[in-house]
């Protein structure tokens, strides 16, 4: 193999995974600084989108002629050599990659185009290397007519897209169109114009979009004070970085056993990872193995006992319930340490917390947080082995055919995952109108069966009866819109689960019958395919968990984070009491500054005495007790008991 050919076979393999981890990676930061979309006006935005989401479709449908031209050569050149790996990676990752890119332009047209910016240049040099490297080289067989036109084509439309990007990028930006506009019109009125605004952002932020239930108003308000310490910590570090309290209370921290118990965990659950694969591969040596022994009457005992063995240690009698009794200590542990340093550190606050504070509000939130006792279980059980599951499902297919198989895993794994972000976010607006007309209806319900006599009164039963059947015709027509996007996508998320194991199974069966794979990885490959299902399927319920773990925590975090007014000083001694004797001096005190509850208070209490407080109500009889017993600091002056300031 000569070194030009050597080298575009690099190429086609960085190809595809370099632009797609630099778009990806140009979003994660683009989302975790929470930068802004572009400014401009809607219709540069509109007109931008438009020339972009046209070219990056353009080189989409470049890239599927290419694979239907090789699949036609293929299909009529059966005694030639298969398509090559590096092409099958190059062709497949591509298709996907920029079916992504394609997929992503669609939406709002104000957005983050910094990552869009870098992906292009980046396609286009790597392309125009790959086309120059194979100039250089000896054609291969694989070389097709139409190969070298198509990829000079692609590299128009990836240079036309750099170059629109830059264009956009430096004309003069003009106010947006809503900025232009006049708040009143020549007479003097509010034109119909001037309605409010929607957001423009490209997309929901992930607390948003995962929440399906609109919550009283308290959560809502909960939210926003959310997202306004969200734009205070300026990215998401900073803003999980606050969390740290609550996750060092979730750790088991000082528990031996939870420890234990933890330990013990971690390493059944790396051994339920081998599991996944030894089941499925068991059945493939099972196979490989009757086929072997066909017409010979020979059992093959100790391959269905393994894969029996394998069996029991992965259903819920063996391992699984080794995880369960696990589990329970460290919940129980970390239940008890929120609970208990929350209680106590409310119980400490002053009193002009506890005088503005609501009960219930209160026990809401220790409650609310202590939901995190979950964050050890859903690190280690949920997203841990989910990202390991994936991981290993790429590598072994990889290993047990070849990198198309692998690709097909990947484009569904995003197509899945983005399928669920934007049925969910189709549902959002359904979901909310849907909660509405709930309490609608349930308000219509009470205040017509409460108010019964006014209703009889005044003659209105057959009006009430009306208003009720319109309630609830409304949440009946409310809840089938909600549930048809919801039903809608979740068949399209499977629909492409069956698409994506019909394509992987065809792909292996093709590969068995030109000898290039046994028989037995392709039965390893039907029940493995299940395997690799879990995670994708747990993936948008375990973000919907995070999110809403982050904000029942919230509160509590809020709380945690408040000091007392009343503290110490520095090196403060501990109060000796001797005798008791009290000494007001010249003491200052006042609730609101605008109005002196205490001013220049002196008396002394000798130890033994008792002294009567006498006084109109409001005089700060009970000002002097909570002052005495440090519920306040003073203004000014100073509290003696046995001449020691307090």
């Amino acid at each position: 193999m000569s070194s030009h050919s050597l080298a575009v076979q690099v190429l086609h393999w960085i190809t595809p995974i370099a632009i797609g981890i630099t778009f990806s990676v140009g979003r994660l930061i683009a989302f975790c600084t929470l930068q802004k979309p572009s400014k401009c006006s809607r219709g540069s935005a509109k007109a931008r989108q438009i020339v972009s989401l046209v070219l990056s479709a353009a080189v989409l449908l470049l890239f599927i002629a290419q694979a239907l031209e090789y699949a036609l050569h293929q299909f009529h050149e059966l005694d030639q050599q298969d398509v090559t790996q590096d092409i099958q990676v190059y062709i497949g990752g591509s298709i996907f990659t920029w079916g992504t890119l394609t997929i992503n332009l669609l939406g709002k047209p104000k957005r983050v185009w910094h990552p869009y910016l870098a992906t292009w240049f980046l396609a286009a040099l790597l392309e125009s290397c790959i086309l120059l490297v194979k100039n250089l080289s000896r054609p291969s067989k694989l070389d097709l007519g139409f190969d070298a036109p198509l990829q000079v084509v692609r590299i128009a439309c990836l240079l036309a897209l750099a170059g629109s990007a830059v264009y956009f990028s430096l004309r003069p930006q003009h106010r947006a169109d809503e900025e232009c506009r006049p708040l009143l019109d020549a007479r003097g009125r509010v034109p119909d114009h001037c309605a409010p605004i929607e957001s423009e952002d490209e997309e929901d932020d992930l607390l948003t979009v995962q929440d399906e239930d609109d919550g009283p108003d308290q959560t809502k308000e909960l939210k926003e004070k959310q997202r306004k310490r969200l734009q205070e910590c300026g990215s998401w570090m900073a803003y999980l970085r606050d969390f740290k309290v609550l996750a060092k209370l979730a750790w088991p921290s000082g528990d031996r056993s939870a420890k234990i118990c933890l330990a013990i965990l971690i390493v059944v659950i790396l051994a339920d990872r081998a599991l996944n694969l030894l089941v499925p591969r068991q059945l493939g040596i099972i196979t490989d193995k009757l086929s072997s022994i066909r017409d010979t009457g020979e059992i093959p005992v100790k391959e269905i006992g393994l894969w029996m063995l394998y069996v029991w240690l992965s259903s819920y009698a063996g391992l699984h319930a080794i995880t369960q009794f696990c589990q329970l200590p460290i919940e129980q542990h970390a239940y008890r340490k929120i609970g208990t340093t929350a209680f106590g550190h409310i119980m400490n606050l002053s009193m002009d917390f506890h005088n503005n504070k609501h009960s219930g509000e209160l026990m809401a939130a220790i409650g609310q947080g202590q939901h995190l006792y979950r964050l050890c279980d859903f690190v280690f059980l949920d997203v841990g082995p989910m990202v390991f599951d994936l991981i290993i499902a790429l590598v072994y297919v990889t290993l047990l055919f070849d990198a198309s198989i692998t690709l097909i895993m990947i484009l569904v794994g995003v197509g899945y995952t983005c399928i669920g972000s934007r049925s969910t976010s189709w549902a959002m607006n359904r979901r909310r109108r849907y909660n509405q007309a709930q309490r609608n209806e349930a308000k219509v319900q009470n205040e017509s069966i409460g108010n019964w006599q006014t209703v009889a009164h005044f003659n209105m039963a057959d009006y009430e009866c009306a208003q009720y059947a319109k309630a609830v015709d409304e949440h009946n027509v409310a809840r089938g819109r909600y549930y048809m996007v919801h039903y809608a996508g979740y068949a399209a998320q499977n629909l492409l689960l069956l698409l994506g194991q019909l394509s992987a199974a065809l792909l292996a069966a093709y590969r068995v019958s030109r000898g290039a794979a046994p028989v037995g990885n392709f039965i390893t490959l039907v029940p493995y395919w299940h395997t690799i299902e879990a995670p994708l399927t747990s993936v948008s319920f375990s973000v919907r968990q995070l999110s809403q773990m982050l904000i029942d925590s919230e509160r509590l975090l809020e709380l945690l984070r408040t000091q007392p007014s009343v503290t110490d000083r520095p090196g403060a001694k501990p109060l000796r009491f001797t005798k008791g004797r009290i000494e007001f001096d010249s003491v200052r005190f006042s609730y609101d500054i605008r109005k002196a509850s205490l001013d220049n208070v002196s008396f002394i209490a000798e130890a033994g005495k008792t002294i009567a407080l006498v006084g109109e109500t409001g005089g700060g009889k009970s000002t002097i007790l909570k002052l005495l017993f440090r519920y306040y600091d003073v203004s000014s002056g100073g509290i003696r008991i046995d001449g020691q300031d307090i």
